[in-house]
C-alpha cells in the first residue's frame, strides 16, 4: 500500500512539471485587487455606525473606478450597499463587504486608471484643514480619496488624431459622468482621439485644488504620450462641460505653462511630471460658467465654444462674451450656439438632457476645429 501511494505521488509530481497548469488548477492563486489603494478595510472591533461609514466610503471609491468591474457584480455590490445604508446593521455591512469581495475585475488599474498624484504628495491650498467628516460629506467620495483619471486609448496609435483631457460637469460638487464623460469617451474614441476623463476633487476642496487636478492630468497625458508613444502629439485639447468647463478655465487661467502646485501649496514637492509644460492647443468649452478675462495667461489655446440658446442654468451670454473677447484680443475661436438646446446636453446621447437638433453633431465640428489647429501652441507662440 505504501509503495502504491509513493508511485501515485511521483506521477503527480511529474505531471506538475510537464503540465504546470495542472498544479495551478489544483491550487488556484488569489488574484490581487490592484484597486485596493482607495479601499479601507473595516476593523474587527468596529461598531455598526463606523462600519457603515467606512463601507459607504468604499462604495463611492469603487464607483469612481467602475470601468474596472463586470457590470453584474458591480450592480450586486451597489444593491448591497443601498440596503446597508437603509438597514444600518452589521449583518447588512457584512453582506456589502461580501459583495465587494465578489466584485469581478475585468480590467487592471495599470491599463485603465492613473492615480494622478503621488500618494503622499497631493497639493492642497488649505493644507490639512479638511476633517474626515468634511471629506465624507462629499457626494462623490469620502476620506482617503485620491483623484484619478480613466484612460480610453484608441486601438491603433498610429491613427490617433489627438489627445483630449476631459472633465464632466456638476458644478464643483459632483461628476456628471453618466451624462457627459462616459458617452463622450466613446464618441471621441470613434473620431480617433485618445480620451482621458478626470475624476477630480470636488467640494469641500477649494477651486484651486480642483484646477490643479486638471493641470496635473494635462501634464500626465503629455508625459505618457512621449514615454509610451501615443499618437496625436500635435494636439492636446482640454474639454469641460459646465462645472468641468469652469475647471478647464481655471487651469488655463491660473495653472498654465511652467506654473507648479508649489506656487499654491508651499509644502508640495515638484516632481518630473511638473517639468512638463501644461499649455493646451485647444479648449473645448461646453456651456461654461464665466471666464476670467483679467487673468495673466496670454498664451491661450484656440477655443471651440458650444452652448444652448435657452440654457436656464448657465447664462448663454457667457459664451457670447467669451467668444467676442477672444476675437477682439486676437485669439482664435469658434462659437456654436445650438438653437433650442438647454443645459446639460453632453454629446447629445442619453441619459443627458437638454437635447435639440445639433447637440449630437458638435463633436464632429470640434473634431474639424481641432484638426485645423494641430500644434497650435508651437505655431502661435
Amino acid at each position: 500500500m505504501k509503495k502504491t501511494i509513493m508511485i501515485v505521488m511521483a506521477i503527480a509530481l511529474v505531471l506538475c512539471v510537464i503540465f504546470p497548469t495542472f498544479a495551478a488548477e489544483s491550487s488556484p492563486e488569489v488574484e490581487e485587487k490592484d484597486y485596493s489603494r482607495l479601499i479601507q478595510e473595516i476593523p474587527e472591533n468596529a461598531d455598526a455606525e463606523t462600519a457603515v461609514k467606512i463601507e459607504k466610503r468604499n462604495n463611492k471609491h469603487i464607483t469612481a473606478m467602475q470601468v474596472l468591474f463586470d457590470a453584474d457584480s458591480l450592480k450586486a455590490y451597489n444593491k448591497a450597499c443601498s440596503n446597508m445604508k437603509k438597514e444600518g446593521t452589521m449583518e447588512a455591512v457584512r453582506a456589502a463587504v461580501e459583495a465587494r469581495e465578489n466584485l469581478v475585475q475585468v480590467e487592471s488599474v495599470e491599463d485603465r486608471i492613473w492615480f494622478i498624484w503621488d500618494e503622499d504628495n497631493m497639493p492642497c491650498v488649505d493644507g490639512e484643514g479638511y476633517t474626515e467628516e468634511d471629506l465624507d460629506g462629499s457626494q462623490m467620495f469620502g476620506f482617503g480619496y485620491e483623484p484619478i483619471a480613466i484612460k480610453y486609448l484608441v486601438e491603433d496609435q498610429s491613427q490617433c488624431k489627438g489627445n483630449i483631457i476631459a472633465c464632466s460637469g456638476g458644478a464643483m460638487k459632483v461628476w456628471s459622468n453618466n451624462a457627459e464623460g462616459y458617452p463622450a469617451a466613446s464618441v471621441f474614441n470613434d473620431l480617433g482621439y485618445n480620451f482621458f476623463l478626470l475624476q477630480r476633487r470636488v467640494e469641500p476642496y477649494s477651486e484651486m485644488d480642483i484646477f490643479m487636478d486638471f493641470q496635473r492630468l494635462i501634464r500626465l497625458v503629455k508625459y505618457h504620450a512621449v514615454q509610451e508613444g501615443y499618437g496625436g502629439q500635435d494636439m492636446f485639447a482640454g474639454l469641460g462641460w459646465s462645472g468641468g468647463c469652469r475647471t478647464l478655465f481655471g487651469a488655463v487661467n491660473y495653472c498654465y505653462g511652467d506654473i507648479t502646485p508649489a506656487d499654491f501649496d508651499s509644502d508640495y514637492i515638484p516632481d518630473e511630471i511638473d517639468a512638463v509644460n501644461s499649455d493646451l492647443d485647444v479648449a473645448l468649452a461646453l456651456y461654461g460658467m464665466g471666464y476670467d478675462m483679467e487673468a495673466d495667461n496670454k498664451k491661450l489655446p484656440a477655443f471651440y465654444i458650444c452652448a444652448g440658446t435657452i440654457d436656464s442654468t448657465v447664462d448663454p451670454q457667457n459664451s457670447y462674451d467669451l467668444y467676442d473677447w477672444l476675437i477682439e484680443n486676437g485669439y482664435d475661436a469658434e462659437l456654436n450656439m445650438i438653437e433650442g438646446a438647454e443645459h446639460g446636453f453632453g454629446v447629445g446621447l442619453p441619459p443627458a438632457t437638454g437635447q435639440a437638433p445639433g447637440t449630437d453633431e458638435w463633436p464632429m465640428h470640434a473634431d474639424e476645429f481641432m484638426q485645423a489647429h494641430l500644434g497650435y501652441q508651437s505655431e502661435q507662440y
